[in-house]
């Protein structure tokens, strides 16, 4: 699978809370809010969710870089630290993670959109 595109930011104290990203009919929104992280798989324009996951509270990833890819065929990843790995596959309308923690599936993906970890993923991280 080819990468299409790699973006790359850390958080900090005074700085955004919210980073917006998306690439064809993919987007990525990450949002520090109230101690926690989380990351929202969404539609191009970042105006509607489809996926969530709660990464992590903040004191936990704090100064982690966070790299967003994505990938040729619907996919995006989300590396939080090189830790925290999120894989969203759009066009199969769902989102892992290898750490066992929930994901969240909107309306339009429906709630058993997250899947195992597969660790086939990791090369895209």
């Amino acid at each position: 699978m080819r990468l299409l595109e790699e973006k790359s930011f850390r958080f900090t104290f005074l700085g955004k809370k919210v980073y917006m990203f998306s690439r064809d009919s993919m987007g990525v929104v990450i949002e520090k809010d109230r101690g926690a992280v989380c990351v929202y798989g969404t539609t191009e324009d970042n105006g509607g969710i489809l996926c969530a996951h709660p990464a992590a509270s903040s004191k936990e990833i704090r100064d982690a870089e966070f790299t967003v890819r994505f990938w040729e065929d619907q996919c995006a990843s989300v590396s939080v630290g090189g830790k925290i790995k999120i894989w969203i596959d759009f066009a199969n309308k769902s989102i892992s993670n290898n750490c066992n923690a929930p994901n969240f599936g909107s309306e339009a993906w429906g709630d058993n959109c997250s899947v195992p970890w597969d660790a086939r993923m990791e090369p895209y991280f």
